[in-house]
């Protein structure tokens, strides 16, 4: 760092304004990448999880529901396409 500090005290006034004229022309709409494949398929998966769970009020029994609930989580998580 102290690097850095010495050679910007080395610049002369005329080089330092040069230098932030440039600093200043980069294009301001530079394109930033961003990997969003995880979030992608994380959302996938819990809307495929989503639209195949039942309601328990289709079930008589609460443990038949979360029976089947499990079965259908455990599928989605495999990576099968309901």
């Amino acid at each position: 760092m102290s690097n850095l500090n010495d050679l910007i005290e080395s610049l002369s006034p005329e080089s330092l304004y040069l230098l932030t004229k440039d600093i200043k022309s980069l294009p301001s709409n530079r394109l930033i990448s961003v990997d969003t494949s995880y979030r992608l398929r994380k959302q996938r998966t819990t809307d495929l999880y989503f639209k195949a769970v039942p309601r328990s009020s289709m079930f008589e029994d609460f443990d038949e529901y979360t029976q089947h609930a499990d079965s259908i989580r455990e599928q989605v998580m495999s990576g099968v396409d309901l």
